[in-house]
Parts: structure tokens; sequence; C-alpha cells
């Protein structure tokens, strides 16, 4: 957000990564699952000046049985952290961070959020797990913001879930197992390869050796054979 007078140009730029299809198959279809403490409502909800204070969001239930694979979240400012619970548990919990930037308003230094952490760990989902998310706000640790009558802009808290349907958390190995498979098969055959060549190469090299005596041999009796052929002096 800009909020400096003049107003300037921003350009927005976006980095797209792309998969060649050879490599398609080493990756997973996943499907995203929004979690937001305003449920199926607006995403908004009331902020407080100088206090702590939580939101939770209604519960998530039948994900189909997969493997969580990442987690990103959102928080406005005054945003500590967003817990993803589990049956109840805390499994994922995504801290704000407000230590990156700053600006200044009307002689004020103000910090926003600047970096919400993700979460990257595999956790397994069945279709009777509940899941939900909690946000947690602390505005005496970090100013909210404010409309341009002097109240608070309302908060947020949202989770974005993606799933990997049907996907055990074995399976994630699957592709490095078999990288890994290929690896040593790949080695055990070069070693073969190795050990078939030396083996010949001796076989040869003894061939060789016994056909080198045997041409001294043939060699010497050839000798032989031109010193019988000489005429003997007579005595």
């Amino acid at each position: 957000m800009l909020q400096s007078e003049p107003q300037t140009d921003i350009v927005f730029t976006i980095t797209y990564e792309y998969i060649e299809g050879r490599h398609i198959q080493d990756f997973y279809a996943v499907t995203p699952y929004w979690l937001d403490v305003g449920g199926c409502k607006t995403s908004d909800v009331p902020a407080y000046r100088d206090s702590i204070f939580n939101y939770s969001s209604p519960i998530l239930k039948g994900v189909p049985q997969g493997m969580i694979t990442f987690v990103g979240g959102h928080l406005h400012d005054g945003g500590t952290h967003i817990d993803l619970t589990k049956n109840g548990r805390v499994v994922c919990r995504l801290n704000a961070l407000y230590d990156r930037y700053r600006y200044q308003d009307d002689g004020k230094l103000m910090e926003h959020v600047s970096i919400i952490e993700t979460c990257e760990t595999p956790a397994k989902t069945v279709t009777k797990d509940e899941w939900s998310i909690v946000a947690c706000y602390n505005t005496s640790l970090h100013e909210p913001m404010e409309m341009m009558d002097g109240s608070l802009e309302p908060v947020m808290g949202i989770m974005l879930v993606y799933v990997a349907q049907g996907l055990e958390r074995h399976g994630m190995s699957r592709t490095m197992s078999l990288s890994v498979i290929l690896g040593i098969g790949s080695l055990a055959a070069v070693a073969l390869l190795a050990a078939a060549w030396c083996w010949l190469e001796g076989r040869c090299g003894h061939r060789n050796k016994r056909l080198s005596f045997a041409d001294m041999m043939w060699t010497r009796d050839r000798d032989l054979e031109q010193e019988a052929v000489v005429p003997l002096m007579k005595t």
C-alpha cells in the first residue's frame, strides 16, 4: 500500500515458473481449500485497540484423503500469527514478521506486516478430520491500521491449504526413491560392465602371453631348422 504524496507510478511484476512436459510425471495435482475466519461471509472482522484477541474459522470437514503439501496465510497489521488446527491440535503456525519495511506517515514511523511464514511440512488428512484456523492479534504490540476518520480498519484471518488427494506420506518420496533406485541400478550396471571388461582383459592378456610364448618357441624351432639345412663343412 502506498500512502505517500504525491502518488507515483508503480510497476507490478509477476514471475511465473513452468514445468516442462517431460517432468510432469514428477508432480501431483493439488486442490486449494480456503479457510476464513469470516466463514462464507465477508472476510472483514472488527479490530480492537491495545488488545489481544483472536478469531476462529468454521470447521472444515470432508477433505478427501491425501497429504497437505503447502499452507499460506493472510493477516493484517496487528496480527502476530495464524494457526492451522487438525482435530483441535495445532499442526502449522504461520508467524507475521514486521522487521522488513516501514513507511513515513505524517512524520510517524509505522511498521507494516512484511512477511507471513508458510508451512511446507507434509500433514496427512482423512475425510473424518476437522480443520480450522485461528488468527491471533496483539494491537498493543503492533499498531493496527486506521481509516481516514480515525477508526480502525477491519482485520482478516485467511489460510490457503493445498491438498494432494490420495497421496500418502510415503508416496511423496516415490519419485525420489525411484531416482535413488535407478541411480543405484546404473552404478551396479557400470560396476558389472567394468568387472566383465577386466575379466575379458585378463583372459586376453593371458592369451597374449601364451601366444607370445608360443611365438617364441616357434621362432626357436625355426632357427634350429635353419641351422639344420646349412651345409656342414667337410673336415
